[in-house]
């Protein structure tokens, strides 16, 4: 297996620039408010004779015809909405958090009242977020596998917070992993790993068309056994976004994964939404191609082929009490379904194809390449 090294002279140059990036998008927005004559932050006109806009699971896309001749300088709520445009994404546990990302989690679709073709939802005062805590999640993952099988839950909640202006949104995401092993007999896996860390988010437009997210991951990676300074991780991302028309996005970023294996991973990619019923998101790490199948009574139905990139790295105790960091890697490929009620529960349900797996220790040894397996995965949110 290629290692890529790890450069400690990297994280210094990677922080510095991401503060530097946020003081320049801070200044930004202080000299717009600052300007009289400059250009209003606002967001599109509703479409022509459509009355209000409809909200719906992925969005409500309307037309060019529907936005007429300006609806190109127009996009505001498109880049202020989760980071890949509301993407129904559930949270691989044994996915990296800065490859996941806050706006790649399930996350409310609500901005209104539901109308249109799946029908009033009426008022639910308390069962749509009103304040800071916007939502909290429960998710369970199982890979098979005689020789090296994961059972891992996970739960998180998101609190999102105004900064520089109502578009401006500092999100905070804590997030705790337990990861039950069972097997490998090739080598000394602990049986328990665990994740616990906080996602930091900000995502800033600087105008109708283009934005930035910049995100910050502190977080212990560990057995819980071994007080090595490797259980301590600080990852940290830069995406920029442009949003060209309500029916094609574009994205283009970097993560810095603080791990021994891997150390970079490119995030991006194109978004493509054709019509209210079908969006494909070809964006790394979770490129997905998602149809609606139903719409009614206030909840929507989705059925979805996506890929992932998944693994860890966790510092670990071996049997021989030799403090050690532990990297795996898989690829995925999954179906699933999703329902979205805006005055219920979300939830969700995958099965799908587990390949190309691995797994080594920094302290050298052999590589263990474990078989392909299958992967289930449920989640249920509030």
């Amino acid at each position: 297996m290629h290692r890529i090294t790890a450069n400690q002279s990297v994280r210094p140059l990677l922080l510095k620039a991401i503060c530097l990036s946020a003081a320049i998008a801070y200044c930004c927005g202080d000299l717009r408010a600052q300007d009289s004559t400059s250009e209003t932050f606002s967001p599109p006109p509703s479409p022509r004779g459509a009355g209000p806009m409809i909200s719906g699971a992925y969005g409500r896309v309307p037309s060019a015809d529907e936005y007429g001749a300006d609806w190109g300088t127009d996009v505001a709520p498109q880049l202020n909405q989760s980071p890949y445009g509301r993407a129904g994404y559930s949270r691989s546990s044994t996915l990296d958090p800065n490859l996941t990302g806050p706006g790649q989690s399930i996350s409310e679709f609500a901005d209104g009242h539901m109308a249109g073709p799946c029908g009033p939802c009426g008022d639910c005062v308390g069962c749509l977020p009103n304040g800071p805590l916007q939502t909290v999640r429960f998710q369970t993952t199982w890979l098979a596998g005689d020789d090296l099988g994961f059972t891992d839950f996970e739960v998180w909640s998101k609190w999102e917070f105004a900064t520089i202006s109502e578009y401006s949104k500092l999100q905070l995401m804590p997030v705790y992993g337990l990861h039950l092993v069972d097997g490998p007999d090739a080598t000394d896996l602990p049986p328990q790993l665990h994740d616990l860390y906080l996602d930091i988010q900000w995502i800033n437009p600087f105008s109708r068309e283009w934005a930035v997210e910049l995100g910050l991951t502190p977080g212990l990676y560990s057995d819980f056994q071994n007080d090595a300074d490797d259980a301590f991780r600080l990852g940290a991302r830069i995406v920029g976004y442009y949003t060209m028309s309500p029916v094609w996005r574009f994205a283009l970023g970097v993560a810095y994964l603080d791990r021994e294996d891997v150390q970079f991973f490119p995030l991006g990619g194109v978004i493509w939404t054709p019509d209210p019923d079908t969006r494909f998101e070809l964006v790394l790490p979770r490129p997905k191609l998602a149809w609606r199948f139903n719409c009614c009574g206030g909840c929507e139905d989705w059925w979805y082929v996506a890929g992932e990139f998944g693994g860890g790295s966790w510092s670990i105790e071996r049997a021989s009490g030799l403090a050690d960091q532990v990297n795996y890697y898989d690829w995925r490929f999954a179906i699933g379904w999703e329902r979205r009620c805006k005055a219920g529960p979300t939830v969700l349900a995958e099965i799908g194809y587990v390949f190309n797996r691995r797994l080594e220790y920094d302290s050298g040894g052999a590589v263990f390449e474990p078989d392909d397996t299958i992967m289930l995965r449920g989640m249920i949110g509030f």
